[in-house]
């Protein structure tokens, strides 16, 4: 009887995805509200409300003003962008792998703005040191009036990494594309993922130790890109417990680069709502600056969205995509220089 009911639960779920698929995007819904949540996780990851459309977001005064859009890499092949386009999307943000050139070329034709985004490894081709956190000693890291080889080491591969990578971005887009104006946003619009963590056992002190190493890495990163492009504006993608676990533990120098980059923070709530600041202090870290803005300007809010791509009969999840809220920005400076907050 328990399998019996188990299978006729499964059957109406995939009628019911079915539905959905098909169902109309507009007008938008709103968030926070009640969205289909079950079952909790589609694969190990993929989590969040299962939507039809991207949402509006509701605020005191009425509705925040944000673009939607979607982030893609060669995992999504399915994809249909007239529907994104019709559906609202304005942005999508594209990993550099192999599949980014499909994906900018049809996103141009929908006129579907591109953000393209880089993944930040903490390895050197010959050691991959998330895995390696007996290298992370107070004494290969030093001090921040001394830093050690590891800070040292993390400076060089970030730089070695971002030349790298403007290799590639100045192959893969001309001058025109790279420049883009969204959401109050104006240069080239730039997203780095930045999430590595140990893969195996350690310390707090190990841990403390390679969120400097990593830490380095990031700034010099986004140090040599600014040397290249003044005007970019690099975005971090991350998670808060990478901040709280690693990066906040950044020197001075390294910290204040990281303290003035807006974040992409995923967090996936049943009702799609927003971040609540007022009582998570491993958000408040990483979201705001000195200046009281807040800098958490995009939000991964779901990754089960069956709109915008090819369903497929029998898929088992159903196909499905990332959705994404980008806030209004304005610009303030506070004592580490220019801040990209919310609007409102």
């Amino acid at each position: 009887m328990r399998n019996g009911f188990t299978l006729l639960a499964s059957v109406l779920f995939y009628i019911a995805a079915w539905s959905w698929a098909d169902a109309e995007c507009l007008p938008h819904k709103t968030a926070p509200g009640s969205f289909l949540n079950e079952p909790r996780t589609w694969g190990r990851t993929d989590t969040g409300p299962i939507l039809n459309g991207f949402l509006k977001l509701k605020n005191g005064n009425g509705f925040h003003d944000i673009q939607h859009g979607v982030d893609l890499s060669h995992h999504n092949d399915r994809v249909d962008y007239a529907e994104l386009k019709r559906c609202g999307a304005s942005f999508a943000i594209v990993k550099m792998d192999g599949a980014f050139d499909l994906h900018r070329r049809a996103l141009a034709a929908q006129g579907i703005t591109i953000l393209p985004y880089h993944y930040l490894s903490a390895a050197d081709g010959r050691q991959d040191f998330k895995k390696l956190p007996g290298r992370f000693t107070s004494n290969a890291i030093g001090s921040a009036e001394r830093p050690g080889a590891m800070v040292g080491l993390g400076h060089s591969l970030g730089t070695i990494k971002a030349q790298s990578f403007l290799n590639a971005y100045e192959r893969a887009l001309d001058g025109s594309e790279q420049r883009a104006s969204l959401a109050g946003l104006q240069g080239q619009l730039i997203v780095l993922d930045v999430e590595e963590h140990f893969t195996v056992r350690s310390t707090q002190s190990q841990r403390t130790n390679f969120g400097r190493f990593y830490a380095a890495m990031l700034s010099a990163w986004v140090s040599k890109v600014q040397e290249r492009y003044p005007d970019a504006k690099v975005i971090f993608y991350t998670f808060p417990d990478i901040f709280t676990s690693y990066l906040q533990f950044a020197f001075p120098r390294d910290y204040a680069v990281i303290h003035g980059m807006p974040v992409w923070l995923a967090r996936t709530r049943g009702d799609a709502s927003d971040f609540d600041l007022t009582l998570n202090k491993n958000l408040q870290r990483i979201c705001l600056s000195s200046s009281g803005g807040n800098k958490c300007i995009l939000h991964q809010y779901s990754h089960r969205a069956v709109f915008g791509v090819k369903s497929r009969r029998g898929a088992n999840p159903p196909i499905h995509i990332d959705v994404n809220r980008l806030f209004h920005v304005r610009e303030v400076r506070d004592d580490t220089g220019i801040q990209h907050v919310r609007r409102d």
